[in-house]
């Protein structure tokens, strides 16, 4: 059956790295690859580099050196055994597993049954997070898993438009038109970017009609939303600096000059002008805007290396992507699938 590893992680443009193997189980294929976790070569295994591998075997391991022909002529253990030559030991079972992972990785927190292995770590820069699920996790968790297997979002749309059932902060004003819009926010302001993320929900608008919302209306404060309040707000401070009702030029302006990078700044005391003026450290070349009829994703470059994830979607993209819609709530408001 299919066995995926997912990888959340602000190194990449998504958030997310997913790469699906064949094994029997969780366990074959740990112990499938398991000289390969265990070695700088688990990168080739994964397809990209994940902080604490390779897996850090500090129990009994097994000696792979071929005996000396004096060892093997007088039946005598060769005692001449480099520690170069050492090869982990391979877990007996999955309990087994589950242990030497929770010794040999370095991670915050880490639980797991047969179907799911979740595991919460951090480089001492960001959060971060590395999954390992089985094909019946993915089929019984659609509404957490589903955005994993689309890191390209599809663009169709209904007419109707459909609400979700998850509670999410909504602003507290409405807008003047039909259905709703979702706003995904998950930036790096600080190494705790899993606990930052959002989602927030504005009544009144579909997308098309997001930036006659903002230059309109206040976006007050909202209880326990941290940092998307202030990132619609910069929204809203660019499509009035550039006098545009172009949603993609808008879009584009906020992942070339991003809020992150004015920490200490306050974006409404200076101009446009004077902030593209200003040397901060992203790479704009690195940024993404994707804009479709319905939704919007921006990748947002930032402090050279990582990524802020920002995502629109409105009620007609949710009618005809209704479990992909709850995936992307699930991922805004939980770091784990």
């Amino acid at each position: 059956m299919k066995i995926s590893f997912a990888y959340r992680t602000a190194y990449q443009p998504n958030l997310r790295f997913l790469k699906e193997f064949e094994a029997l189980s969780i366990y074959d294929w740990f112990i499938q690859n398991w000289e390969a976790l265990n070695s700088d070569d688990y990168s080739k295994v994964l397809g990209t580099e994940v902080y604490g591998f390779p897996i850090d075997i500090k129990i009994e391991a097994v000696e792979q050196k071929k005996p000396s022909f004096l060892s093997q002529l007088f039946n005598k253990k060769d005692t001449n055994i480099s520690k170069n030559n050492l090869s982990p030991k391979k877990p007996e079972d999955f309990k087994a597993l589950l242990k030497i992972l929770e010794e040999g990785v370095y991670c915050n927190e880490i639980t797991g049954d047969k179907n799911c292995i979740k595991v919460a770590t951090d480089d001492d820069e960001i959060e971060l997070g590395w999954f390992v699920f089985t094909e019946d996790y993915s089929l019984k968790n659609k509404e957490k898993v589903n955005l994993w297997f689309n890191p390209i979002l599809p663009t169709s749309f209904g007419t109707q438009g459909i609400k979700l059932n998850q509670e999410v902060p909504v602003l507290d004003i409405k807008g003047q038109h039909e259905g709703c819009t979702y706003f995904l926010s998950s930036p790096i302001y600080d190494g705790s970017n899993l606990e930052d993320m959002t989602v927030t929900k504005i009544e009144g608008i579909r997308l098309n009609n997001l930036l006659d919302y903002l230059k309109t209306n206040p976006i007050n404060k909202i209880e326990d939303v941290l940092y998307a309040i202030d990132e619609l707000n910069y929204l809203k401070f660019i499509a009035q600096q550039l006098d545009s009702n172009d949603l993609k030029t808008v879009l584009e302006t906020f992942a070339s000059h991003p809020i992150t990078e004015l920490q200490d700044i306050d974006f409404k005391t200076h101009t446009l002008s004077d902030i593209k003026q200003m040397e901060l450290e992203n790479n704009p070349e690195k940024s993404k805007v994707i804009l479709n009829n319905h939704s919007a994703e921006i990748s947002v470059n930032s402090i050279g290396e990582f990524y802020n994830y920002f995502l629109f979607i409105d009620d007609l993209w949710i009618e005809k992507n209704e479990t992909l819609a709850k995936s992307i709530l699930y991922f805004g408001t939980h770091w784990d699938l």
